[in-house]
């Protein structure tokens, strides 16, 4: 139980590195999530400790499997992501109902596009 649980921590922390990049930048995201076969294109947009104290992503996804049927905007929490990587296209600035000045799902947000 213990390697899990460093494995987690490990993995939460390139993820956020690379999130941190990726919305520093404004690029899309290529994820893999709780084991999905298969990959989500996301754009993410903000990265920040739940009102659950867990540190997530609000983002956009774009394409691939997804367990609800909301195919729009997901609050991601990385320590559920398995791998992630970061493309070379940009996000759309056109997205509906997204709140560039905070996130009322989110106690603290560390960065935000």
């Amino acid at each position: 139980m213990k390697l899990l649980f460093e494995y987690s921590i490990i993995n939460e922390a390139f993820a956020k590195a690379d999130l941190i990049s990726a919305i520093k930048n404004k690029n899309v995201v290529k994820i893999s999530y709780e084991g999905d076969v298969g990959n989500r294109l996301v754009e993410p947009r903000l990265i920040g400790r739940t009102i659950a104290g867990n540190l997530a992503t609000r983002a956009f996804q774009i394409s691939g499997p997804t367990n609800t049927s909301n195919m729009q905007w997901k609050i991601f929490l990385l320590s559920k992501i398995d791998s992630l990587e970061v493309t070379e296209e940009n996000i759309s600035d056109t997205r509906p109902q997204y709140n560039p000045h905070g996130d009322e799902m989110f106690a603290e947000i560390i960065i935000q596009n």
